[in-house]
């Protein structure tokens, strides 16, 4: 299981940004205790998702940028 700091730095995205993923249904987490955390499986999931319906994520700009330098 990742914590939702191992996933916003996977994802290319802010801690703000996957809590509101979270909230909004879109990225399934687990809260134990205080904190929240996100199965591997899972984050895959999201990943290839917003990849094929072309939304633009940041690490997804990233890894675009570090192919053309």
């Amino acid at each position: 299981m990742l914590t939702t700091r191992e996933a916003a730095e996977a994802l290319g995205v802010t801690m703000s940004n996957l809590r509101i993923q979270i909230a909004a249904g879109r990225l399934k987490a687990m809260k134990r205790g205080r904190d929240w955390f996100i199965e591997p499986e899972e984050l895959d999931r999201y990943r290839h998702e917003h990849q094929q319906d072309g939304r633009s994520t940041r690490w997804k700009e990233a890894k675009a940028k570090q192919t053309t330098e």
